[in-house]
């Protein structure tokens, strides 16, 4: 909320052109609300890296870009929405890449009762039935506190 209350004088600070003022300023803010959805991705995709993940957070990052400019060209050429079609792209692309990682996260990363997150491959997993029930409640547990 506060970076939409600030963009216009901070457009006005970088002397941003007239002419293309109020398509820049419909863009920062689109971003500025989508932001939630980057911030999401990178607090998961960070505690995948955490656990030793690094190869499902950039597959997830370059599946999110990829998308990105999928949905570009998307709402841009065929929906002919101009640059909130491309900030909606952006948003879009991170938030899908946000539910990548948690839904990885979910599926691939068990825990146990004390809450504590640990990292077990497939066959650990598939004994560990009890526990998987209680991983979105812990997962929401450990983001929230």
């Amino acid at each position: 909320v506060l970076s939409c209350r600030i963009m216009n004088p901070l457009l006005h600070l970088m002397n941003t052109p007239d002419d293309i003022f109020d398509k820049a300023y419909t863009y920062i803010i689109l971003i500025s609300l989508g932001m939630i959805a980057n911030v999401f991705y990178n607090l998961l995709s960070s505690y995948l890296r955490a656990v030793g993940n690094s190869k499902a957070p950039l597959f997830f990052l370059v599946f999110s870009a990829c998308l990105n400019v999928g949905l570009d060209l998307f709402f841009i050429v065929v929906l002919k929405t101009g640059v909130a079609g491309a900030a909606w792209a952006t948003n879009l692309s991170q938030g899908v890449s946000a539910v990548l990682c948690a839904g990885y996260i979910f599926l691939k990363v068990s825990c146990t009762f004390s809450g504590v997150f640990s990292a077990h491959t497939e066959a650990d997993i598939s004994n560990n039935k009890p526990a998987n029930k209680l991983k979105l409640n812990f997962f929401i547990i450990k983001v929230c506190f």
